[in-house]
Parts: C-alpha cells; structure tokens; sequence
C-alpha cells in the first residue's frame, strides 16, 4: 500500500498542500504539490479542462509530438502537434431512459506553457483564435477545440523560444506533468528525426543532445 501511495503522488494522482510554509516547501521540493516548477533551458506543460458535463476525456486517447529545430545562429522553433482520437461510440444520453452520457463531445480547452518570452509562429486546430498571455513566470498558448466520439482532433502550435543556443550547445527539456492525466505518449524529435519516446507518467527532463 505504501509503494502504491508513492507511486500515485510521484504521477501526480495525489497532491498536497499544508497550511505550515515551511512543510508546504518540503512538499514542492518532493514534486507532490503540483507546483509550476522554474527550469533553465526548454519547458513544456499542457494543461487541458474538459468543459462539457459528459466525462468524455476518458474515452480520448492523445499523443504529443515536438519537434525541434535548431537554426545555425542557434534559433530554436519548436512545433508541437497533439493528436486526439476518440474510437468509441457515443453514449445513449437520454436521462430519461436513465442513461449515463459519458462520451459525448469533448470541449477542450487547452493551455500550452513554455518558456517566457517564447514567440507564438503559427497555430492550426483550434476553433478559437490562440492567445498569448502570461503566467506563474511562464508564456501561455491558450485555446479551445472540441472531440466527437469515433472522430479526431489534430492541434499544431509553432513558437520560437526566446534564448538562442550556442554552437553544439545541449538543450535541456523540461516536461511538467498534469496532475491526474494517465500517461499521455510523448515523442520528442529533433529537425525531423525521432531521438525519445515514451508515456508521461510523472515530469520528465530531457537532454537534447545536437
């Protein structure tokens, strides 16, 4: 029981917050507060809210690919596509057959953190125009989309970052986890070539090495 305790607070299944400050900073340091961590290099967390009363994102399945391109002067452009598939049938929402309406559509309303000052250079797949705003010491991509069950949704977001990296400088990444998703597949790619892949379970770094 303790080790399955341990695990679900390590991916995020479980946060803490404590009224005394002093416990609530051990807490962040161990990564169990779900706090917005400061990092030196490249960030990444997508943060989604389903806003429809259906509990559709269970039923959607999604992958997110980045890919990095580095330009000579060291100018770093990320692309990030996020993919969502929904194989399953919609539920039978009449209520008054008794019926849950578990999968419905999705609405989902997105936002993207990456490193402050990061510049927005394309966006496809909202339904609304992205915005860019600021926050917790972070550059935000906002939006929204919607999922029909047995459809899909493609999201695609160009930025550049706001450093530029020196000549065969590593690039480290840092991937945040959002608390209570289930392990979301990740591909990280650089100019096109696939060099990691896995599921997100808990915040991840990565080296991208040139």
């Amino acid at each position: 029981l303790f080790q399955t305790f341990i695990a679900q607070a390590n991916q995020k299944h479980v946060l803490f917050y404590l009224y005394d400050k002093e416990a609530q900073r051990g807490i962040e340091a161990l990564g169990v507060a779900g706090k917005i961590r400061e990092f030196d290099g490249d960030y990444f967390h997508l943060n989604q809210a389903n806003m429809g009363g259906a509990k559709s994102n269970l039923f959607v399945r999604e992958t997110v690919v980045q890919d990095i391109k580095v330009e000579g002067d060291g100018t770093v452009t990320k692309t990030v596509t996020v993919t969502y598939k929904n194989p399953y049938p919609p539920s039978d929402c009449n209520l008054e057959r008794g019926n849950l309406c578990l999968n419905g559509i999705l609405r989902n309303w997105f936002r993207l953190y990456v490193p402050k000052g990061s510049t927005l250079v394309d966006s496809k797949g909202s339904e609304v125009k992205v915005t860019t705003t600021e926050e917790l010491g972070k550059t935000v991509y906002e939006g929204f989309l919607t999922v029909r069950p047995q459809g899909s949704a493609t999201l695609i977001l160009s930025y550049r970052l706001p450093f530029k990296l020196e000549s065969s400088s590593p690039l480290p990444l840092l991937i945040q986890k959002q608390p209570g998703t289930a392990g979301n597949e990740y591909t990280v790619k650089v100019n096109g070539k696939e060099i990691e892949k896995f599921l997100l379970l808990t915040d991840k770094e990565v080296i991208i090495k040139r």
